[in-house]
């Protein structure tokens, strides 16, 4: 099975594997039963395929392998098992989002309160699947904010991270919304305030990470023929704002860099109205 994983033939190893589980159900070989080892390296062998049913494939055989952990003290299932799959839901735009969710509710429904918990790893694992979908800033910065609760709550294990974040805010980028310039300044603003008021140190923000605001304005669509006012939630308001931060000293450490000014030029030629704004006059340079 090792050898079929490494070969890159998952089917391969899969039929051994259902062979063995066969055999034992049929009675023919009390000596030959599945060990844990055996279906972790079949899930490893789909979870490192390129085919297209390769995250039902592993899914189906962790569900095996729960089956057989209820009767096989020498087979358990942790949720390390499921952070390989979740991931294989990114190649799926139309329900991907909605079957790693409720992979990931799985976890927290049977493993927060066991001795194996769920770690960060696995949100953000999930959170990715929702930036790669390019439609998922809301349901992302909903998970987020509803671990953050059962965290502060006591009743979870994970606490979202500065990965968790990144993941977010790529989710809000990818989206390409009017709206994805202020939900990201937001998350900024809430990794700001946990770092000064919770002793966040690991979500104090770098120059990356303002560069992401900017970014979001970037990918924004042109707001100067909009008829919708944002004023101080404007793309341009909110580059000029997060560009001070960046051009002077402040206590995260965080400076303006070649991608600063790079998206500050396109954020200007993205969305300022150049034949009616009077702080452009044709022909000056």
């Amino acid at each position: 099975m090792k050898a079929w994983r490494l070969c890159g033939e998952p089917e391969r190893a899969n039929a051994i594997l259902d062979s063995i589980i066969d055999k034992h159900e049929a009675g023919d070989d009390d000596s030959l039963c599945p060990s844990d080892e055996s279906f972790s390296i079949c899930i490893q062998a789909w979870t490192q395929s390129n085919q297209s049913d390769a995250a039902e494939r592993a899914e189906k055989i962790l569900w095996k392998k729960e089956e057989y952990a209820n009767t096989i003290d020498k087979i358990v299932v942790k949720p390390s098992d499921y952070f390989p799959i979740i991931p294989l839901y990114k190649r799926d735009q139309d329900t991907g989002s909605k079957r790693a969710t409720k992979l990931f509710e799985h976890v927290l429904e049977k493993y927060d309160n066991s001795i194996h918990k769920p770690d960060s790893h696995t949100l953000n694992a999930l959170l990715d699947v929702y930036a790669k979908s390019r439609k998922g800033g809301h349901q992302a910065e909903h998970v987020i904010k509803h671990m953050n609760n059962l965290h502060k709550e006591n009743n979870t294990n994970i606490l979202p991270d500065i990965i968790s974040y990144r993941c977010v805010i790529d989710a809000w980028i990818q989206m390409w919304s009017k709206d994805s310039p202020e939900r990201v300044e937001a998350l900024v603003n809430e990794m700001i305030d946990k770092y000064k008021n919770e002793g966040r140190e690991d979500l104090c923000p770098d120059t990356n990470v303002f560069n992401l605001i900017l970014k979001a304005c970037c990918h924004a669509p042109a707001m100067y023929a909009s008829n919708d006012d944002k004023g101080n939630n404007h793309p341009i308001a909110i580059a000029n704002r997060t560009f001070s931060t960046l051009k002077r000293k402040n206590e995260y450490g965080a400076t303006a860099s070649h991608a600063t000014f790079s998206f500050m030029f396109h954020i200007f030629r993205q969305h300022m109205d150049f034949m009616k704004d009077k702080r452009y006059k044709p022909g000056k340079s």
